[in-house]
């Protein structure tokens, strides 16, 4: 399946440290800040990115992870083992699970990850562009890239709002590649690691300083099929 082979050949991990925590957190939609770190985006040097976990529309449980990469540096998030415990486990905000990703005050969309009802799972990896001005980052700031390159099939519709209802944006990529709990449990028997939450981070713009941030030109959109470098972050 095209999905994971590309999955596979990307190239080289480099070794990366996860400072992050879980915590609830009533905002969905931003605040990912530190007040150890800069107020705006400088490059080389860490910067906040949240991953927001939650339920459906009346569920008041969250579940966030803070990560610090550097900013600039073409980076991947993961979440080991998450497969087996939102998917596989008894997981508190089922029957459906959402996420998005934020930084600063800027959020994407959410997506949904898996539907309990339907047996379906949106695996990763996205890529999150996050496109900064003179180092501010607005709340429209952070977007997902195209997700359709990483299935030759099942692309679909897989954005939604706060109401958890399904939307379209013009010139927004709001599809993500599905698969069934079936396919998922198939894959994991060669690749323990197939479908777990996971997403790539690049960004674009301009620094606190006026520098040009570019590692938006790393993302794997840029290189369909090709061999690519990239920091690694994991829980």
């Amino acid at each position: 399946m095209k999905f994971f082979s590309l999955l596979l050949s990307i190239g080289v991990v480099l070794n990366g440290i996860c400072v992050s925590t879980t915590y609830a957190d009533e905002s969905v939609t931003g605040n990912c800040f530190h007040a150890e770190l800069n107020s705006e985006t400088k490059r080389n040097e860490e910067t906040p990115v949240c991953l927001t976990l939650m339920g459906s529309v009346s569920s008041t449980e969250l579940t966030r992870w803070f990560f610090t990469p550097i900013a600039d540096d073409f980076t991947f998030i993961t979440i080991p083992n998450s497969y087996n415990q939102l998917v596989k486990g008894e997981a508190y905000l089922l029957p459906q699970i959402y996420f998005s990703v934020q930084s600063y005050v800027g959020s994407t969309y959410q997506r949904l990850y898996y539907d309990q009802t339907t047996q379906e799972v949106f695996p990763r990896p996205l890529t999150v562009v996050i496109d900064a001005d003179k180092g501010e980052v607005s709340a429209e700031d952070v977007n997902f890239d195209d997700g359709c390159i990483w299935c030759e099939d099942n692309c679909v519709e897989n954005t939604y709002n706060d109401e958890r209802e399904m939307i379209t944006i013009d010139n927004y990529y709001t599809k993500g590649c599905k698969l069934t709990v079936e396919e998922c449990d198939e894959l994991r028997e060669s690749d323990p690691t197939a479908c777990d939450l996971s997403f790539f981070v690049v960004w674009t713009g301009t620094d606190k300083n006026g520098e040009g941030l570019d590692s938006t030109n790393s993302r794997p959109n840029a290189f369909e099929g090709s061999s690519f470098e990239y920091k690694s972050y994991s829980f």
